[in-house]
């Protein structure tokens, strides 16, 4: 064995020579009339005395072929943006006027594929800065060569990217701290490196809304200085910039996230031990923990290298779902958490050709986040996340998505769990909200805790009778509660009973079922707070009155005595909880699509029992007035189980 071992490494290296030679000559020929211009760079680099820089030209234009970029119009809309940033006050106007742009230029915009447009001189330019990063940052030297051609060769950060002289344009931008550091463990630290330039953009970034922008923008310093953004644009700059410089940085993403809503894209760091370490850009620095606690079900990183099985279904499918932009990455996804290779049965009337798909719910629709392997009526999904719920789909001719197989949840242990409605078993459910607590809230828990509501006859409150206490020790966003007190007051006040932390978004007081109206007033005396008093009675569960001092406290004149028999309180939240007179339907899923089982309103309370419910069933609760996050759940032993 040990004697056949070197004849077996040494056939494998003529094959990934051969593989590597048959996808060159394929480059050059997609290259077309551009083929000189390819030429020329291998010929530069076959007279030159270090064959990595051979090599590297190859490995560029191997992975070509398919790469695309803007033309040299979406520079010059950059600098109309640019020019519009500081005449704008608000983010909302400068957003229409960049769309307002955008639109009158769109069709003058072009895109072309690099392997027929890439002059030599540029290629050349980009290879020789590559490796002059490579050899003369401190934080770069530890790269092997596969390392350095993913993380520092590639002429570009991202597909569609302009082919402009960025590593030039950001090389001496947004330092900060970076090679100034006199502690010896620092100074080729790359995960120091990556924060020092992170802290620098973020400085450079003083506020951020997250709103998408009406058009790509892959330049560094006009998503910097943009008020608005998501986070594959922050990434995309803070590559850009951060490879200038030689830091060996790549960017990761989920195509969406397992138990919410929305993709999102992060970057990560080669360290001094070779390992990933995660951060955000223009936010968290390596080290910091980044939306640790959510679960996931898949993770890529973007590559210059093309995915195999990605060029294998476009070319059979010709299409890819626009939730899966795949073509330039791999699967990273067993890096971060534990992995289960899964197999699920499909429906038999499906297509045997097609591409099956694994998704996950985004709080409306199943969303794609990978493909599948079929052997007839089966598929298999590799490296998949655990503590998920998914289902296998496919798409029609007409590219809408169907359900082939039965949702499951893929539990802690890698088991999988179905969820099979019994119709001849029913029962009756009560639901107060449709959507999971997360945690922005838990963090800002104390201000979602206790309250005292008080009554008097006199303005004063001299003789004060409490009426009722709200949760203190758990976190309750809304209640309905029935008062016994028969005794009639003109003044009601709600104060904090948690320091002077209080904030609450509606508070209504009912004489049987009718509504009583009052002249709100308040002690509290910071222009802010005092300016959204009148948002604890203005029927909308998204905005709130905020108590921040013990001695302050929101009254209600009702400008008589009044009896009040119900209250009904929401405290600051984010609209999820069942609220007064709203509609509501609530659904199970049959295998094939979302059935209707119940519509209600919820009338003057905030929950709604929900009759006849099958066991084991996966529901999903809709608010049909307003709203859209809701989150599939299954009701085990009295408690809801969100998936």
């Amino acid at each position: 064995m040990r004697r056949l071992l070197p004849c077996f490494c040494s056939i494998l290296l003529v094959a990934a020579c051969n593989t590597e030679q048959r996808e060159l000559k394929q480059a050059l020929r997609a290259a077309g009339s551009n083929r000189p211009e390819l030429e020329a760079v291998l010929d530069h680099y076959r007279s030159d005395a270090d064959s990595l820089k051979l090599r590297a030209a190859k490995y560029l234009i191997r992975y070509m072929p398919l790469h695309r970029s803007y033309g040299d119009e979406i520079e010059r809309l950059y600098d109309r943006i640019d020019s519009m940033i500081p005449c704008y006050g608000d983010p909302d106007s400068l957003t229409a006027a960049i769309a307002d742009e955008y639109l009158r230029v769109k069709s003058q915009i072009s895109t072309h594929f690099d392997i027929q447009t890439v002059s030599s001189d540029y290629l050349i330019r980009n290879i020789e800065q590559a490796f002059d990063l490579w050899r003369n940052k401190p934080w770069a030297g530890l790269l092997d060569f596969e390392e350095f051609c993913e993380y520092l060769l590639p002429y570009k950060c991202y597909d569609m990217q302009p082919l402009t002289d960025w590593r030039s344009d950001w090389a001496d931008r947004y330092d900060g701290k970076l090679g100034t550091h006199e502690c010896v463990l620092w100074q080729d630290n790359p995960r120091i490196a990556a924060s020092d330039v992170n802290t620098a953009l973020q400085a450079s970034k003083p506020y951020f809304y997250a709103r998408p922008n009406p058009c790509p923008i892959f330049r560094a310093s006009t998503v910097t200085n943009l008020p608005t953004g998501l986070c594959p644009e922050t990434c995309i700059a803070a590559v850009q910039v951060m490879r200038s410089k030689g830091i060996p940085v790549c960017i990761d993403f989920t195509p969406n996230w397992a138990a919410r809503s929305k993709n999102h894209y992060w970057m990560t760091v080669v360290n001094h031990r070779h390992q990933h370490e995660v951060f955000s850009a223009y936010g968290s620095n390596p080290g910091i923990p980044h939306c640790i606690d959510r679960a996931i079900s898949k993770v890529f990183r973007v590559t210059y290298s093309p995915n195999p099985e990605v060029v294998r279904i476009l070319k059979k499918d010709r299409w890819m779902p626009d939730a899966l932009p795949c073509l330039f990455t791999r699967d990273v996804t067993e890096t971060y958490l534990k992995t289960d290779d899964v197999s699920c049965r499909l429906y038999d009337d499906l297509d045997p050709d097609g591409t099956v798909y694994l998704a996950v719910f985004d709080d409306q629709n199943w969303i794609p986040v990978c493909w599948g392997a079929r052997k007839g009526n089966t598929v298999c999904f590799e490296r998949v996340g655990r503590d998920v719920l998914y289902m296998p789909i496919a798409y029609d001719e007409r590219r809408s998505m169907y359900p082939v197989g039965e949702p499951f949840f893929l539990q802690n242990n890698g088991e999988m769990k179905y969820m099979h409605p019994d119709t001849l078993h029913r029962r009756v459910i009560r639901m107060n909200r449709k959507y999971p607590i997360y945690e922005y809230f838990t963090d800002i828990k104390p201000n979602l805790s206790g309250g005292v509501i008080e009554a008097a006859t006199d303005p004063e409150f001299r003789n004060v009778r409490t009426i009722l206490e709200l949760p203190k020790d758990t976190l309750v966003f809304a209640g309905t509660e029935m008062i016994r007190c028969t005794d009639a007051f003109r003044y009601w006040r709600i104060r904090s009973t948690n320091g002077g932390l209080l904030d609450m978004a509606e508070l209504h007081f009912y004489d049987g079922d009718q509504k009583l109206d009052a002249e709100l007033f308040t002690t509290v005396v910071d222009e802010k707070s005092c300016s959204v008093v009148d948002q604890i009675d203005d029927d909308d569960a998204l905005t709130y009155a905020s108590l921040q001092d013990p001695n302050n406290s929101i009254w209600f004149d009702f400008h008589r005595p009044v009896n009040v028999s119900k209250i009904i309180w929401i405290r600051r939240g984010d609209g999820n909880d069942i609220y007064p007179g709203y509609d509501y339907t609530l659904y199970y899923w049959n295998n094939r699509n979302w059935m209707v089982i119940e519509r209600q309103c919820a009338g003057l309370h905030t929950w709604i029992d929900f009759q006849n419910i099958p066991e084991n069933a996966l529901l999903y609760l809709a608010c049909d007035t307003t709203g859209k996050q809701s989150r599939p759940f299954l009701y085990q032993n009295g408690i809801i189980v969100w998936y």
